[in-house]
């Protein structure tokens, strides 16, 4: 997200959506007392006795936010509310609008930022590596794309591979199963490709990958299946760099570690309850917040609540880490309540 100009004080900030995960980070920082302000096109009307004329109009608007959704396959985010202000005297202010925003849309939003607020805006400025695994053997690829809101299974292609005994079937019905996947990459811009899978069938459509694009980097790693179940082992036990960096990986990571600390029955807290305890004795080291608990307070008006929490243990020098959705991690956090801590010493 490419910040144009940002005013905390002020409560003014600027932004072209660049991306993607730039549609995510906005949608996680808008809430009901945000206003959104952008150009956009609206229907007219236009009476002429009894005849009425639509056309649509370039207006600036600016609207306070009542909807928010994400919408990741169509690459857009909508936002809905009221008028507020506009550049045209004929649309009326208090009448509904939607914007929806894409990558290449300049946007300015108005509102107290809040500490994940700041956080958010942070992240947005660093490049998330685009990270796509090919999960397949005989039978099928499993396509998995790791992005900073979760895993997407965007495509699955199916080898219908006929018993062995007929040798020339086999083969040509696997050089299409190849043909089919390779075609398929073709369509995925990213910065790392792995193929993973058990059995034979990777490397022999690695080999199928050299030949016919020997300039393609990619890696080959072991996995127990083709199945969505493989994905957080391949990220846990990852050793290239950008793996590392993906936020897949960095909640995986950190899940991982609490769920440590809650078995050894001691430097682990979850739950509201819990959390503020430790967060009263200065006893939490690090703090994981579920996305979803964060959304969940901003709609139903209990979020000031939760930033009083994490004000607290800021000052009490935790680190806070906000925990991705639509992924194990985040599920198994999700499981506790959406709110979690690994503390410096054992409190009672």
């Amino acid at each position: 997200m490419k910040i144009l100009s940002f005013d905390r004080k002020e409560g003014r900030l600027k932004v072209r959506i660049e991306s993607e995960d730039d549609l995510w980070h906005l949608s996680n920082i808008l809430d009901s007392a945000s206003r959104v302000k952008m150009r956009d096109q609206r229907k007219l009307k236009k009476e002429f006795g009894e005849r009425t004329e639509v056309s649509k109009v370039n207006v600036t608007l600016a609207i306070s936010v009542e909807k928010v959704e994400f919408h990741e396959y169509l690459n857009t985010l909508r936002v809905g509310g009221k008028i507020t202000m506009s550049s045209k005297e004929e649309i009326p202010l208090g009448s509904y609008h939607t914007f929806a925003i894409k990558p290449g849309d300049m946007t300015t939003i108005f509102k107290k930022f809040s500490k994940l607020d700041m956080k958010r805006i942070d992240e947005s400025k660093v490049h998330q590596p685009k990270l796509l695994i090919v999960l397949m053997d005989r039978d099928n690829a499993l396509f998995a794309q790791i992005k900073p809101f979760g895993i997407s299974y965007p495509v699955e292609i199916y080898s219908n591979i006929p018993p062995k005994r007929d040798v020339k079937a086999y083969d040509t019905a696997f050089k299409k199963y190849f043909a089919d996947v390779a075609s398929a990459l073709v369509n995925f811009k990213t910065d790392a490709l792995i193929i993973a899978g058990p059995g034979n069938a990777k490397e022999n459509f690695a080999d199928y990958l050299r030949s016919k694009n020997p300039k393609l980097k990619f890696k080959v790693e072991n996995a127990s299946s083709s199945t969505r179940a493989s994905i957080k082992d391949l990220v846990g036990r990852a050793a290239d760099k950008l793996i590392r960096q993906t936020s897949l990986a960095k909640d995986t990571s950190m899940v991982d570690e609490l769920f440590q600390k809650i078995a050894k029955g001691n430097l682990a807290t979850y739950g509201a309850e819990g959390v503020k305890k430790a967060v009263k004795y200065g006893a939490v080291e690090k703090l994981l917040i579920s996305a979803d608990l964060v959304r969940k307070k901003k709609r139903d008006g209990t979020y000031l609540d939760l930033e009083k929490l994490l004000k607290a243990a800021e000052k009490g020098r935790a680190f806070i880490h906000i925990v991705g959705t639509g992924h194990e991690p985040g599920d198994k956090l999700e499981g506790l309540g959406g709110i979690a801590a690994i503390l410096r010493f054992k409190i009672e």
